[in-house]
């Protein structure tokens, strides 16, 4: 099964490596013609994934909830499939979730951080999210919300929460997501006010994060594959890697030390490329009958930490750049500039070039405190990696080839407990268990599972081909 993920997850970070080189430079050739038009290409990729999606992918889409018995119609099973949908769960969560990010946005810029504006969306976000997991929790199976909604399906499971790396990975794909962020959004912002350079010019220079990601994810690799065949050390290695690469970015952005700010870019992003196969496999490995409840959730935390990432860096970066430009005003007789927001190119070719130094050296300032003030979360997804249990990566059999003799099929272990206490203390053999499906843990999940069985069951078994879609 593991290997199976390496081959996918493999395929899938080359994808995502080409998207990060080729996405940047476009965005910057296009954004020199005019912004306006970056906005009209993701349109016509969109578009042309749904047609790939329709004519290559349709029949390898298996049937879910939304599937109607046979013989009955399909407007039942559309029902059905509304009738499971957790629409409380839902929309508390986006509520949540879109106040705080408005609150973080208005704080400090468009109004004080003890204003009402800013307080009342924290708080409320805050008491939403909250309701949200609980929710979530009374929604499992034989409590007291699934008893009066028993058709509906959580949005995330409670049962995932049951063993802690579950959350830790959590906070570590959350951290990748600052990484990404802070790498193709704010350094953009240093190349641009603080060196000056074009938009085009500046998507270029964006690319001395990829070969980082590229190093990192064939180093992950090969520590999945070859030696040590470990989830633990590239997870741990990748968070340490990614926080000493945006913490020294963070001081090369401040004395603009262009050299330095491009070999830490490449730093941070071995560090986020260490993580990506990794972290797929340990939760395979943790949640092996819940796999792609885990990888939903830990696909949907990665955005969520660039979303949350963006928006305080933003307040951080508007604010300091805001204090900068007002301070330069003040020494500075006869100029105009922006009270708050980044000044055009225009404003910055028409100033001094005294002047121009000092607003470049405050954009460059700013950057460096929009990256300092994420860093705690970076520190966070280190100290998660250092609590997290092990995935031992097993290999498949073997057939004698030549020289070769034969290999008996080494089947892969986990342990759930803290992976470092025992290293220490010699205690790992007695913690280490095999790679496989209790009968308990299939039972569990097939009462998780058992939501409109009468209207899944048949349709996708003879998908399946007779085998039950959770095994």
């Amino acid at each position: 099964m593991l290997t199976q993920i390496i081959l996918i997850s493999s395929t899938l970070d080359l994808t995502l490596i080409s998207s990060y080189a080729i996405g940047p430079v476009i965005g910057g050739y296009i954004a020199d013609a005019g912004w306006r038009y970056v906005f009209v290409l993701p349109v016509g990729v969109a578009v042309l994934a749904i047609l790939v999606i329709f004519l290559l992918m349709r029949k390898e889409v298996v049937q879910g909830h939304a599937t109607a018995k046979a013989g009955k119609s399909r407007r039942l099973g559309y029902i059905s499939g509304v009738r499971i949908i957790d629409w409380p769960g839902m929309i508390m969560f986006i509520l949540g979730i879109g106040l705080i990010i408005l609150a973080i946005q208005w704080g400090g810029t468009s109004y004080a951080w003890s204003d009402a504006a800013t307080v009342a969306p924290l708080v409320i976000g805050a008491i939403l999210c909250i309701g949200f997991f609980i929710y979530e929790y009374l929604l499992g199976p034989d409590r007291v919300v699934a008893r009066i909604f028993p058709k509906q399906v959580p949005m995330i499971p409670s049962t995932l929460f049951r063993k802690k790396d579950t959350s830790l990975l959590m906070i570590i794909n959350f951290s990748a997501g600052i990484s990404l962020v802070s790498a193709f959004y704010f350094i953009s912002y240093y190349w641009q006010l603080a060196e000056g350079y074009s938009p085009s010019k500046a998507g270029t220079q964006l690319l001395y994060f990829t070969p980082g990601l590229g190093v990192g994810v064939y180093l992950a690799s090969f520590l999945c594959r070859i030696w040590p065949r470990q989830t633990f050390f590239p997870l741990l290695w990748g968070s340490i890697v990614e926080g000493v690469g945006l913490s020294l970015l963070a001081y090369s952005v401040s004395i603009r030390d262009t050299t330095m700010v491009k070999i830490f870019l490449g730093v941070s992003g071995a560090g986020t490329g260490l993580r990506f196969m990794p972290v797929v496999l340990h939760a395979a490995g943790i949640w092996s009958t819940r796999i792609p409840s885990m990888q939903s959730l830990l696909s949907f935390m990665l955005p969520l930490g660039e979303t949350i990432g963006i928006s305080i860096m933003g307040a951080v970066f508007s604010n300091k750049l805001s204090i900068g430009l007002r301070g330069i005003a003040a020494r500075t007789k006869g100029v105009d500039l922006p009270s708050s927001g980044s000044p055009s190119f225009n404003v910055l070719n028409s100033l001094p070039a005294a002047t121009q130094m000092e607003v470049q050296n405050a954009a460059a300032k700013a950057v460096m405190w929009s990256l300092i003030s994420v860093l705690p979360f970076v520190g966070l997804s280190i100290v998660a990696s250092v609590l997290l249990g092990n995935v031992w990566i097993g290999k498949p059999a073997q057939k004698a080839k030549g020289d070769k003799p034969a290999r008996a099929e080494e089947k892969g272990q986990v342990m759930y407990g803290l992976y470092v206490p025992a290293l220490v203390t010699g205690a790992l053999a007695g913690q280490k268990k095999e790679l496989e499906v209790s009968l308990g843990q299939e039972d569990e999940v097939r009462r998780e599972r058992s939501v409109d069985v009468e209207s899944v069951a048949q349709p996708m078994t003879e998908h399946t081909g007779g085998r039950q879609p959770w095994s």
